[in-house]
C-alpha cells in the first residue's frame, strides 16, 4: 500500500504537475547534436524533460545519459515511482529506471523494459568502483508498473507493483558495501557515460514520486 502521509518526505517527493526547479537536468554533452540534427526530430531542438499533468516524460537517444537527480541524504526510507512502458527502443544499460548514487561512485538502481532474452524484464542493480556488484533480473514488465528501493539498516530491498498498493519483492541485497545515506536520487537513463551515439529518439515516462521513512 502507499506510504502513510505523516511519514512522506515532501521535498523528494514529486507529483509532476509541473516540473520544479529544484530538479538539476543532467544530459549527454551530445544530446543537442544527436537528438536535434534531424531524422524523426526534423532539425528541431529536442527539449529532454516535460513535466505536465502528472506525468514526467524524458525525450533522448538510445544511448545518451538523460536524467532528473536532486541532492538525497536519506537512510531508513523507502522511494518509489510509476513508470509507464516507454515509446521506442533503447540499448542494454540506458533503459528507464529509479537511481540512488553516492558520491564516491557506488549507485544501485531498479530499472525496467530490459531487453534480455527478449523478456523486457526488470532489474534491480549495484555498481562500485566503475564494476557491477550484483545485477538481478525481474519479472517482464507490465505496460504501467510501479518500482520501489527500501534503505533498511542492513540489507537494500527492491520491490515492484501492479498497482501502487501491493508489492512484490525482487530482490534483497546485503547493505555491505553501500552503507550510508545516498547523496543523489535521480530519474532517467543511465548514469556517467554514454553509450555508442545513435540517433534514435524515444521518450519513457515517470509518474507519483514517492519517498518516505520507513
Amino acid at each position: 500500500m502507499l506510504p502513510a502521509a505523516d511519514k512522506r518526505i515532501k521535498d523528494l517527493s514529486d507529483d509532476f504537475t509541473t516540473l520544479r526547479a529544484d530538479w538539476e537536468k543532467k544530459t549527454s554533452p551530445h544530446f543537442n547534436t544527436i537528438t536535434s540534427g534531424g531524422g524523426e526530430s526534423h532539425g528541431v531542438q529536442v527539449i529532454p524533460f516535460v513535466s505536465e499533468s502528472g506525468v514526467l516524460r524524458v525525450r533522448t537517444s538510445s544511448a545518451l545519459v538523460a536524467r532528473l537527480q536532486r541532492p538525497f541524504g536519506q537512510d531508513n526510507v523507502s522511494v518509489q515511482v510509476k513508470l509507464r512502458e516507454p515509446s521506442g527502443q533503447y540499448q542494454g544499460g540506458f533503459s528507464p529506471g529509479l537511481h540512488l548514487d553516492w558520491k564516491d561512485g557506488r549507485s544501485i538502481s531498479i530499472t525496467g523494459w530490459n531487453s534480455q532474452n527478449q523478456s523486457d524484464n526488470l532489474v534491480c542493480s549495484g555498481e562500485a568502483n566503475g564494476a557491477s556488484v550484483f545485477q538481478v533480473p525481474g519479472p517482464k514488465m507490465e505496460r504501467i508498473t510501479w518500482v520501489k528501493i527500501a534503505l533498511r539498516p542492513d540489507t537494500i530491498e527492491f520491490y515492484a507493483s501492479t498497482d501502487g498498493q501491493s508489492w512484490k519483492l525482487i530482490h534483497s541485497q546485503p547493505r555491505k558495501g553501500f552503507e550510508g545515506a545516498p547523496d543523489i536520487l535521480a530519474l532517467g537513463h543511465g548514469h556517467e557515460k554514454d553509450g555508442p551515439p545513435e540517433a534514435y529518439i524515444f521518450d519513457s515516462f515517470f509518474s507519483d514520486l514517492v519517498t518516505a521513512k520507513l
